[in-house]
C-alpha cells in the first residue's frame, strides 16, 4: 500500500514539472497571435536554417530535447533533426495536423477532446527503442472519456 502512495506522489510531482515546461508551436514567430500554422520543426538551434518557432509564454524559443510541446490551430509541420520532445499534445484544433518524423523521448502523444473531429497524423513516430519502418505512418486516434 505504501508503494502505491509513493508512486502517486512521484507521478503528481512529475506532472506538475512537465506542465510548466510546455512550449507552443508558433511558426509565424509572433507573440502567439497566430495559433498554429505550417512550418519546419527543428531539433536544435544548431540545425542549418533553424528558427525559434516555439512560444514559451514570453518569447519565441528553440525547442530543446525532452521538452513538452503543444500544437494548437492547424498545420503541416515538416521536421529537421528529427525533433526529440518529451511529450506531444494536440488541443484546440481548428483543422487537421500533419507532422513529419518525430523521435518521442517521453511516452505520450495526447489528442485532447478540444481537438474536435480533426485528424492528427504523425508521418513517422519513433518511440524509444521501437523503430518503425521508414514507410510506416502513425495515425493518432482521439481518445474519449466514458
Amino acid at each position: 500500500m505504501k508503494m502505491k502512495t509513493i508512486l502517486l506522489t512521484t507521478t503528481a510531482l512529475f506532472a506538475a514539472s512537465a506542465l510548466s515546461a510546455q512550449i507552443f508551436w508558433n511558426p509565424s514567430q509572433d507573440a502567439y497571435d497566430t495559433v498554429g500554422g505550417d512550418g519546419t520543426w527543428y531539433r536544435a538551434s544548431t540545425t542549418t536554417g533553424s528558427v525559434p518557432n516555439w512560444w514559451n509564454g514570453t518569447d519565441n524559443v528553440f525547442m530543446s530535447d525532452n521538452q513538452n510541446v503543444v500544437f494548437e490551430g492547424a498545420g503541416t509541420v515538416g521536421t529537421a533533426g528529427p525533433p526529440r520532445p518529451g511529450t506531444v499534445t494536440f488541443r484546440n484544433l481548428t483543422g487537421n495536423y500533419s507532422v513529419g518524423r518525430t523521435w518521442l523521448n517521453g511516452n505520450a502523444v495526447t489528442v485532447e477532446s478540444t481537438a474536435g473531429n480533426n485528424n492528427v497524423t504523425i508521418n513517422r513516430l519513433d518511440i524509444s527503442a521501437l523503430r518503425p519502418a521508414p514507410s510506416q505512418t502513425t495515425r493518432v486516434a482521439r481518445s474519449k472519456s466514458l
